[in-house]
C-alpha cells in the first residue's frame, strides 16, 4: 500500500464526524480527491468527445453530401474514441457525486464491524454495506468503529476498537491478504520457510516457462510463414527481386531479437524452477514506485524494499501490504521474483502494527 497522504485514523477527523460533520483538512484533501479530478474528468471527456464529433462527423457529412457511398467509415472510426470520452465523462460524474454525497447533510453514518480483505483491497465490513477506503488511504485489518457515507458506502475515519483488538487476528487478516495478492498458500509458505518452493510453486513456474516456449514458437514461426507466402504469391525464389526483401530481413531481425530475449527468459525461469531453490530477507518494509514512460506508454511499477534490496510486486500486493512492518520475504535467486511473503513481530513492540 502506498504512503497514506490521507490519515484516516486522525483524532480531528473522527471528532469531527463523530458529531457528523467534516474537518477542514479532511474537507481539504477529499475536495482534491473527488471534486477536482471529477471536473476534470468531465472535462476532459467532453473535450475528446466534442473533437471526434466535429472531425468524424463533419468527414461523415462531407462524404454523404458527395454521394460517397462509404460515409458510415467515419461514424465507425469515431464509436471508439467517442466511448473514451463517454468513459471519462462517466467516471467523472461518479466521482461528483461522491463529493456532493459526502457533503449532503445527514449523510455521514457510524457502524462498528472489521477491515478485512476482500477483491483486491481492504474494506470494512459492518451490519450492512460494505465499505470501501478513499484512496491513497491506509488502515490495518482489524476491528473498528467506521465513520462513512451513506450511499456511496466511503469510509472517511476510523477508530480503533482497542478492547476487542486481538494482534494475533489482526496479523492472520494481514497475512490472509498477502497470501491472496501473492497468490501463494499455507502449504507454500511452509516449504519456502524451509528454502524451497513448493510443489504447486514449482508447477506454476513450469507452466509459465512452457507458456513462455510456445509464444517464441509463435514469434518464431511468424515471419518465416509470411516470408514464405510472400515468395509463393509472386511465383517463386526466382521471380522475387532482392529489394522486396529487404522489409522482411528487417522485420526477421527484430523478431529474432525478441525471440532471443524470450529465449534467455525461458532458460532463466526453467533453471530457478528445477534448481527449487528460494532465498530470504527480514526487515522493516518500505514501499516504492516508479513512473516510466508518457503518454500510451505511461506504465506505473511497485516495490517492496527490504534491507536495501528492491522487488517488484503486482499492484494488488502492494495495496495488501502494510508499511514499516517487519516482514520475512521469500524469493528467487536470480529473477528476485517474490513467492511468498509473511508478517513477523517486532520484539521490540507491543502491538503488530506499532511502527518502530
Amino acid at each position: 500500500m502506498r504512503t497514506a497522504a490521507y490519515d484516516i485514523t486522525d483524532p480531528d477527523f473522527v471528532s469531527a464526524n463523530r458529531y457528523g460533520q467534516l474537518a477542514p483538512k479532511q474537507i481539504e484533501v477529499l475536495k482534491s480527491t473527488y471534486y477536482w479530478p471529477g471536473l476534470l474528468y468531465i472535462g476532459l471527456g467532453l473535450g475528446i468527445a466534442a473533437c471526434m464529433v466535429l472531425m468524424f462527423g463533419g468527414m461523415a457529412l462531407s462524404l454523404l453530401s458527395e454521394g460517397d457511398d462509404e460515409w458510415w467509415i467515419s461514424l465507425i472510426v469515431m464509436v471508439f474514441p467517442a466511448l473514451i470520452g463517454g468513459g471519462l465523462v462517466l467516471g467523472g460524474a461518479r466521482q461528483l457525486w461522491i463529493w456532493f454525497r459526502i457533503n449532503a447533510t445527514g449523510s455521514l453514518a457510524t457502524g462498528e464491524g472489521r477491515l478485512v480483505w476482500r477483491r483486491n483491497n481492504y474494506r470494512g465490513v459492518v451490519d450492512g454495506p460494505e465499505l470501501g477506503l478513499p484512496v491513497a488511504a491506509e488502515l490495518p485489518p482489524g476491528p473498528y468503529r467506521f465513520f462513512y457515507v451513506a450511499g456511496a458506502n466511503l469510509i472517511l475515519s476510523a477508530e480503533p476498537l482497542k478492547l476487542t483488538l486481538d494482534p494475533h487476528e489482526s496479523r492472520a487478516e494481514l497475512a490472509r491478504a498477502l497470501q491472496e495478492a501473492l497468490d501463494f498458500t499455507p502449504d507454500d509458505l511452509a516449504a519456502n520457510q524451509t528454502l524451497q518452493l513448493s510443489g504447486r510453486q514449482r508447477t506454476n513456474l513450469i507452466m509459465g516457462t512452457l507458456g513462455l516456449a510456445v509464444l517464441l514458437s509463435v514469434l518464431f514461426l511468424f515471419p518465416i510463414v509470411m516470408f514464405l507466402g510472400f515468395v509463393v504469391s509472386e511465383g517463386g525464389f526466382g521471380v522475387v527481386d532482392s529489394s522486396d526483401m529487404m522489409p522482411f530481413l528487417c522485420f526477421g531481425g527484430i523478431m529474432l531479437i525478441v525471440d532471443g530475449v524470450i529465449l534467455l527468459t525461458i532458460i532463466a525461469g526453467a533453471r530457478e524452477a528445477f534448481a527449487g531453490r528460494v532465498e530470504s530477507i527480514t526487515g522493516h518494509l518500505v514501499e516504492t514506485s516508479e513512473v516510466r514512460g508518457s503518454g500510451k506508454s505511461r506504465r506505473t511499477y511497485y516495490y517492496y524494499v527490504i534491507d536495501g534490496q528492491k522487488f517488484q510486486v503486482t499492484p494488488a500486493a502492494h495495496k495488501a501490504s502494510i508499511e514499516n512492518l517487519r516482514y520475512r520475504l521469500f524469493y528467487l535467486p536470480r529473477s528476485k521474483k517474490v513467492v511468498s511473503i509473511e508478517p513477523i513481530p517486532d520484539p521490540h513492540l507491543s502491538s503488530p502494527f506499532d511502527r518502530p
